[in-house]
């Protein structure tokens, strides 16, 4: 997968299961990206905040996430809906610099214990500029 930024995915197992996204420029020349920004969640809101900034990235088309199974079967995620616009921040990403995203992936996906999981991450919205992919299994 061709893109601009350099990404890697991390599973960790800290009060749920994470996916830690983060994308590095290597390039020369600045790439732009959208910072998920410090969206409050809405009144009522009953997830964490990071599920807060996933969910608003991924209703703008920013961030995709997708979870199959070791039968290769794509995990439905839940729905999450943030309930509001946003206006999303573009910032220019020098050589070196990264932005992570933390996704709480117990939020969005009922996982079970034993599978094999490939998870597959995308960022851009009108091309993509990150993809990362890994595979994992709750213990």
């Amino acid at each position: 997968m061709d893109t601009p930024l350099s990404s890697t995915v991390v599973i960790r197992s800290q009060d749920g299961l994470w996916a830690d996204f983060e994308m590095v420029n290597q390039n020369e020349h600045p790439v732009k990206v959208v910072q998920p920004g410090n969206f409050q969640p809405t009144a009522g809101w009953t997830y964490s905040y990071d599920s807060y900034q996933v969910a608003a990235l991924q209703s703008f088309d920013f961030l995709r996430i997708e979870v199959t199974d070791d039968n290769g079967k794509e995990i439905r995620q839940n729905t999450i809906i943030t309930l509001a616009n946003h206006v999303f921040r573009q910032i220019d990403l020098v050589k070196g610099q990264a932005l992570k995203i933390s996704i709480p992936l117990h939020e969005f996906y009922n996982l079970d214990e034993g599978i094999q999981y490939t998870l597959v991450i995308q960022y851009g919205r009108d091309k993509r500029v990150a993809y990362a992919k890994t595979r994992f299994k709750i213990d």
